[in-house]
């Protein structure tokens, strides 16, 4: 059903086929780096001096042929033994040369061929008592038998085979029945035998020192654990096979693992790595001219493409994989890829050729997709609704959430709410234990991941979508919580997990009670699906259903008794009757899904109001990108900007305040909009009373120079007081961990104008020649970025940054009491240390990158001097990042301050992760103990930002706070000639404390 979601792994024909030819063990070494080379006649006549009997002789050919993927040329190899042995009357060659092409059409596939081949082999062995050959006949029919779904007599074969070694004290071939066992009861979802015949495959393999069989054996019980949803043991099943093979020079089992990371990183949504993978698995199999392993890879690329929306790739690797399918004769191979092609269709909205593709493989679960896709919901329902039993079954943790998020879809389609919730529910419910079981470093992109055509989001949105249209916002607002900033929760709760924290005796014992009952019958059911006892398993829902509610109350009764406490062992979204805010404040969260744009407006514990939007992510991120594209090319902007204030915040314009301190929680795309730059309408901005004066929190109308309002223009930001938050959870977590800043400590450290290249004048010391040859690599990848933001070729010096720091320095003190770190200083070094020391205020003035920007570090960081006082590049790739300040470097610090202005470009921004938000360094800084971040939505004017950093600080040092600071350096650099377009005063916005 899947997309590639496995490579399999090939019968290979190991140490028996190499051994059987009587080839000398230097002649053999001498072939194997032939046709490694692709020597072929080399390689032959190697053969030729060593062997005299031609049945012997072309058996050795195929024997090689196939281990370097050569399986035309082997077959062709091993019937011209099976001509010969004919001629010759040489049985036991004829048995051999049925035997390996049985092997051969295995391999590709053609699993009724390679059963004929195998039947006439088992005959021969027979007729010639021959007991070994006779098991190993068995072993193969088994497995072919396996494939062709007949799984009762595939057993019973693979038992005869384990028999007859057993009788004949053959271990190896034990063990590979064993295996092959397990493998048939994969099939058949009887997962607790597969796992004992595994499990005693793999220790008569350790048994035996038999490295091979211990790698094969690893790799299937990776195949059972991932079956099972249980991807952190499959990855460990995985990296031991790995190794083993690596420390063997076994290439093609090393292939094998590294496509099976790739194809287990792809199913939790880390897309980097699966494409990493897969290229080197790939390398190998072309190295070997291995055409078949190179067609499965090609497919798998295929998915990683087409998961994170390269279609043009996706379809390019798909036809090449599917060529090769059919130049192979390989139909499972030509059945996935149009099952493939039929996805990418249907998700271009080539319906017809979605369906063509759909109804030549007859898989309900796609005909579901492509009903879904062309909105016949009752259709849809039914198609996956005659899956879902045997998914159910099978337990395909895959295709059971398929389903599951199939019949979601449908049942909302159908307005049918509480079914739709049912299957939704039942969707996160399985997401959530297979998330739970993965490692922090595993989460990141899991929940952006992608089954067959879905989202894994898709159930959290979708419970979001129904909960609100069934009119419980309350619970839609909670779902809207678990798309956001779910890894920061979880990263503040391990950060604060050693400070001790403990609970009162009678709290501690209900609470080991509750969990104890709660994974009791978690094992109780996962033992009935093991036993297919549907019966009990069946019975244990409303009882684990009841278990889960009894821990929802009592984590809900931590949180009121004990917060500190529930916020590290528990760290989940929070319902609304946990989201506490401060007496002035309101809470504006969107939520954007494929289908609507949602958004909760909160005050006092209470849902104020709600909007469902039908405008869908697609055209909410091109309308918010188009935006962009104008402020940061200082085009007209009026009309649009006016569009998305009348669809995102009118509806809520009368009951915003200004005295109201509105937190926006954006979603997706919204991240990168300046809420403040929305364009009000004049009736709502001429009605809106103004705050009170004296308030220095940030609320109250800030009233624009006529200047700077051309046209009687009202922002929004001028009416209201505006900050950003990744989510409410995060807000308040972020609140109940925060240390304050510690008093007595330096008011102000400034790092600005860095040395970036060796052009720069302070650089004395010029080299001709650069010492190391991956420093060169290094600096060539960052002059490639930075090319496009500079004449230079380089990153460009940021000499008017000097000034600026002397004169913020000034405003604090002078020097004594406020540090510059510039030029050579500006170092990463020196930045970590000064940052840990306790400063109240810190500017970073230099240049900020994202995470696609330059290849080797692959995260967000902050431009620090890059170059040393003598002349060397200080960036050397594989050995860390030195001269950026990553985001990664950032969240292992501890800085205790106030706030931090992040004034280089794009601080604000990131990665855009499904299930995370924009991971800019922002978030970076909190975890670090930071209150508020000033950071940048777009790359700024240097005079425009230097006048607004000033500013900002001289009103925070008259005494106002941050918000009302900020508002009022904004209003000010309005007033400026030539400023008053967006661009120069809007992309700095407040992420945190007031």
């Amino acid at each position: 059903m899947g997309r590639y979601s496995r490579i399999c792994l090939r019968a290979v024909l190991g140490a028996w086929l190499a051994g059987q030819g009587g080839c000398s063990s230097s002649n053999l070494d001498l072939e194997n780096q032939a046709y490694g080379h692709g020597e072929f006649a080399q390689a032959k006549q190697y053969q030729e001096r060593a062997l005299d009997n031609a049945v012997d002789g072309y058996i050795e050919l195929g024997n090689q042929a196939y281990q370097y993927g050569k399986f035309v040329q082997a077959s062709q190899y091993y019937e011209q033994a099976l001509a010969s042995a004919k001629v010759q009357d040489d049985r036991e060659g004829e048995g051999m040369s049925l035997y390996n092409l049985g092997i051969i059409y295995q391999d590709l596939g053609s699993y009724m061929k390679a059963l004929e081949y195998h039947k006439r082999s088992l005959a021969i062995a027979k007729t010639l008592n021959d007991k070994a050959r006779e098991g190993k006949s068995f072993n193969n029919l088994g497995i072919d038998l396996r494939h062709l779904g007949d799984f009762a007599q595939a057993k019973e074969y693979i038992e005869k085979s384990f028999s007859i070694a057993k009788a004949l004290g053959n271990r190896a071939e034990e063990r590979n029945s064993l295996s092959n066992l397990g493998n048939v009861y994969l099939e058949l979802s009887d997962y607790a035998k597969a796992h004992q015949y595994l499990t005693e495959s793999l220790e008569i393999a350790k048994a035996l020192d038999d490295r091979a069989g211990v790698s094969d054996t690893l790799n299937s019980l990776g195949h059972l654990s991932k079956e099972l949803g249980d991807y952190a043991q499959a990855r460990e099943y995985y990296v031991q096979s790995l190794g083993v093979d690596k420390a063997l020079g076994n290439r093609v089992g090393e292939g094998i693992c590294l496509g099976n990371l790739g194809s287990l990183s792809d199913i939790i949504g880390d897309y980097v790595n699966a494409l990493k993978y897969h290229e080197q698995s790939l390398a190998i199999a072309k190295s070997r001219g291995d055409r078949f392993s190179e067609g499965i890879i090609l497919g798998s690329l295929g998915v990683v493409s087409h998961d994170i929306g390269d279609y043009v790739k996706a379809r390019e690797y798909y036809e090449q994989s599917l060529a090769i399918a059919k130049a192979l004769g390989n139909r499972e191979g030509e059945n996935i890829n149009l099952g493939n092609l039929g996805d990418i269709n249907l998700e271009q909205g080539r319906f017809q050729e979605a369906l063509a593709s759909y109804n030549q493989l007859n898989q309900s679960p796609r005909l579901g997709f492509y009903n879904l896709r062309i909105g016949d919901f009752d259709q849809a329902r039914e198609k996956f609704q005659a899956s879902l039993d045997e998914a159910e079954l099978l337990r395909d943790a895959n295709l059971l959430l398929a389903e599951y998020l199939g019949l979601g879809m449908s049942y909302e389609g159908l307005r049918n709410w509480r079914e739709s919730i049912h299957f939704f529910q039942k969707a996160v419910d399985l997401m959530e234990i297979q998330r739970a079981q993965l490692d922090p470093s595993a989460r990141r992109n899991f929940l952006g991941g992608k089954i067959f055509i879905f989202k894994r989001l898709e159930a959290y949105e979708g419970l979001a979508r129904v909960s609100l249209a069934n009119g419980d916002a309350a619970t839609g607002l909670y779902w809207a919580e678990h798309t956001k900033a779910r890894l920061f929760l979880e990263a503040l709760a391990r950060k604060e997990s050693g400070n001790g924290l403990s609970l009162p005796a009678a709290l501690e014992t209900q609470e080991n009670q509750v969990n104890t009952q709660l994974a009791s019958l978690y094992k109780q059911q996962n033992a009935a699906f093991n036993a297919k006892n549907t019966e009990l398993f069946q019975s244990l829902e409303p009882k684990l259903a009841e278990a889960k509610r009894e821990q929802e109350a009592f984590v809900a009764q931590l949180r009121r008794e004990q917060p500190a406490y529930a916020a590290v062992a528990y760290p989940q979204p929070l319902h609304l009757e946990n989201i506490k805010l401060k007496a002035n404040e309101v809470l504006l969260e969107y939520e954007v899904t494929d289908s609507a744009t949602l958004a909760w407006l909160v005050r006092d514990g209470k849902i104020v109001k709600t909007l469902t939007l039908p405008i869908s992510r697609k055209e909410l991120s091109q309308r918010v990108e188009d935006y962009r594209d104008k402020l940061v090319n200082k085009s007209p902007y009026v009309e649009l900007s006016r569009s998305l204030y009348r669809d995102l915040v009118q509806p809520f314009a009368a009951s915003l305040q200004p005295s109201d301190a509105v937190i926006i929680v954006p979603d997706d795309a919204l991240a990168l909009l300046p809420f403040e730059t929305l364009l009000e309408d004049d009736a709502v901005a001429e009605a809106a009373p103004t705050a009170a004066a004296g308030d220095t929190r940030g609320g109250g109308r800030i009233a624009p120079p006529a200047s700077a309002a051309p046209d009687g223009l009202r922002f929004l930001g001028d009416r209201l007081a505006l900050r950003y938050a990744q989510s409410a959870t995060a807000l308040v977590q972020t609140r109940q961990f925060h240390e304050p800043a510690p008093t007595g400590g330096k008011p102000l450290l400034v790092v600005a104008d860095p040395v970036f290249n060796l052009a720069d004048a302070r650089v004395t010391d010029k080299p001709t020649l650069l010492a190391q040859a991956d420093t060169q690599r290094a600096r060539e990848a960052i002059c490639d970025w930075s090319k496009f933001h500079s004449q230079q070729g380089c990153f460009e010096q940021l000499s008017s940054t000097d000034s600026a720091a002397q004169r913020l320095a000034e405003l604090f003190g002078g020097a004594g009491r406020a540090d510059i770190l510039k030029g050579f200083e500006a170092n990463e070094d020196r930045v970590r240390q000064h940052l840990q020391q306790g400063y109240r205020y810190g500017v970073f003035a230099t240049h900020g990158i994202l995470a696609e920007d330059i290849p080797y570090i692959q995260e967000p960081a902050l431009v620090l001097s890059l170059v040393s006082p003598g002349g060397g590049y200080l960036a050397i790739e594989g050995q860390g990042s030195p001269g950026f300040l990553t985001l990664s470097e950032v969240m292992g610090l501890k800085i205790p301050s106030d706030l931090l202005a992040l004034t280089a470009c794009n601080t604000g921004m990131g990665r855009n992760l499904l299930g995370e938000g924009v991971m800019g360094m922002g978030r970076g800084f909190q975890y670090a103990g930071v209150e508020t971040v000033l950071m940048s939505l777009w790359s700024v004017d240097d005079a425009a930002t230097n006048a607004l950093t000033e500013q900002f600080f001289s009103h925070l040092r008259e005494g106002k706070g941050k918000l009302a600071a900020l508002r009022q350096a904004r209003a000010e650099v309005r007033g400026q000639s030539g400023h008053s377009h967006p661009f120069y005063w809007a992309p700095f916005i407040l992420v945190g404390e007031p």
